[in-house]
């Protein structure tokens, strides 16, 4: 007799988050409802017992540690390699599956062939809305972005369209023209044969970026479904090593536009780009100068705006040179 496939493998990759991982499968085994599951968890040398903690309150989940931190897209792939379920859900460690997700999630995948990838709406701890989509770059959207005083100046702010911030996330989006987030992607199993798995050249950030442009391109549907939520704590890995997780990020973003976008189109980009780096220099130095002079706590670290753009300008020169 033939055995009927899983519905759904679930893979979460943990870096020194060992209670939030605690929480998240124990939501993960909670609220999967009839679905049938296997889980995954690929530990990147965490330094505080997760892969211990795993073994002991969780036996039913195969772990996967690694020696070394080799990122977040190589560490999916591993476990994608063994994986037996029709569907295959990446989920971040600092999240918290809430009730009907998962089978809001993989009905809609199952729907339609054409949906490659499934996105639920992401929200933050106390409830509120968390953006959980994002446009693909383009020089206007860019601009805004880097300029728009994001994270500097709040009250200055606007919208970011890159940040798809303006829409109150309450409908099934198709994206046409950008992607959900890698903190819950739904992706078809189907579909890792055809257009292959995560690009291993992104360490951490932009790799469900560059797969869903990937699947667009293929002819896939990329979709946002609100009527799936979860929570996402956001950052908890990433806060650990603020200075790699800056360059990571632009360093995603620069590669990103070079492997997928005209040249001139993506140097242009990421000029923008990174001069926006000198703005937020600039004016966080300017206002932490201005609170000195109020003797008030400083509140922001200007040289990790600086020390990026130094990474992005040795980069820079050697594609000019290439």
């Amino acid at each position: 007799m033939t055995e009927r496939p899983l519905d759904l493998s679930i893979i979460i990759i943990s870096f020194n988050v060992r209670d939030l991982l605690r929480d998240c499968l124990q939501s993960v085994f909670e609220h999967h409802d009839a679905l049938t599951i296997e889980v995954f968890v690929v530990d990147n040398a965490s330094g505080d017992d997760s892969a211990a903690m795993v073994r002991t309150e969780f036996p039913q989940v195969t772990l996967i540690e690694n020696d070394d931190n080799r990122g977040f897209a190589a560490a999916n792939n591993q476990a994608i390699e063994i994986a037996r379920g029709r569907q295959v859900l990446l989920l971040n460690s600092d999240t918290v599956v809430l009730p009907g997700a998962l089978t809001t999630l993989v009905a809609l995948i199952d729907s339609d062939e054409r949906i490659a990838v499934v996105g639920p709406k992401l929200l933050n701890p106390d409830g509120s809305l968390q953006t959980s989509c994002r446009s693909f770059p383009n020089p206007i959207n860019f601009s805004i972005y880097s300029f728009a005083s994001y994270n500097v100046l709040p009250r200055l702010s606007w919208p970011v369209p890159f940040l798809l911030e303006s829409w109150d996330h309450s409908r099934r989006l198709d994206l046409m023209t950008g992607h959900v987030l890698g903190a819950a992607m739904l992706i078809r199993r189907a579909v890792f044969e055809q257009i292959g798995t995560l690009d291993e050249d992104y360490f951490f950030y932009g790799e469900e970026k560059d797969f869903c442009y990937r699947a667009i391109r293929a002819g896939y549907r990329v979709v946002f479904e609100p009527a799936a939520q979860i929570i996402h704590y956001g950052g908890q890995s990433s806060q650990q090593i603020p200075q790699k997780t800056m360059n990571a990020l632009y360093e995603s973003l620069d590669r990103f536009t070079f492997k997928h976008y005209a040249r001139w189109y993506a140097l242009l980009i990421s000029v923008i780009l990174h001069l926006g780096l000198l703005f937020k220099f600039g004016t966080s130095t300017l206002i932490n100068l201005i609170d000195r002079l109020r003797s008030r706590q400083r509140r922001y670290n200007p040289n990790i705006f600086w020390h990026t753009f130094l990474n992005w300008r040795s980069r820079y020169d050697k594609r000019a040179r290439s």
